[in-house]
């Protein structure tokens, strides 16, 4: 077998066509042409060709992770979970992650211990609510004791008290400010202590 033809990808001008005895092949990123020294009259084998191609699929999947890594932070979990919805081959997933790791891209517990300092210091999460946005993200563990420290430390009365302000200039009405909160996952306990401190303040509605 021989590559008789590499040419630029009509829609995509980071990918190239391989043709081998004049018929398509495989796709690939450009960096291909030298990470896998591909060049026209190259002479193959068989088990060349698999090796390259799956070379060049685990190349492909490698871009897609530093390209969408580039725009946000993951979790390993959530790039596990992308790469199989990609339909990436179960051989390259394990050393795909492995090399984010390697590279720094990809730290579970930074991120956990970031993720959870940004939310608590934005004043306006329950601790039930951070716990379930980091669950979403496929962060949270109950047995990371530095996020168990940082969420009994955080205070839900604070934050009652700091949405409770911004609420009440709008509805005073007490039964929608209390099932408002526990719709966010707050203790019923500490929005009725809270709903007493404004009471003395404000006329609320019978509740």
């Amino acid at each position: 077998m021989k590559i008789t033809k590499i040419e630029q990808a009509k829609r995509r001008k980071n990918r190239i066509n391989v043709f081998i005895d004049g018929e398509f092949s495989f796709a690939c990123m450009k960096n291909c042409v030298v990470d896998l020294d591909l060049y026209r009259e190259r002479e193959l084998t068989a088990v060349e060709l698999e090796k390259i191609k799956k070379k060049a699929v685990f190349g492909d999947a490698r871009e897609y992770l530093f390209n969408i890594i580039s725009r946000k932070t993951y979790s390993e979990r959530e790039l596990r979970r992308k790469l199989i919805f990609r339909k990436t081959d179960a051989e390259f997933i394990d050393e795909l992650i492995d090399k984010m790791k390697e590279l720094g891209l990809v730290n579970d517990d930074r991120m956990r211990t970031d993720y959870a300092d940004y939310l608590i210091s934005q004043n306006k999460y329950s601790k039930n609510e951070i716990i379930l946005k980091l669950k979403k993200k496929m962060l949270f563990d109950e047995n990371d004791e530095e996020l168990k420290e940082k969420l009994s430390v955080a205070d839900d009365s604070e934050v009652i008290r700091t949405i409770m302000k911004k609420r009440i200039v709008k509805n005073d009405d007490a039964k929608k400010n209390i099932e408002f909160f526990l719709r966010r996952g707050f203790r019923y306990e500490d929005v009725s202590e809270i709903l007493k401190e404004f009471k003395k303040e404000l006329k609320w509605h019978h509740y």
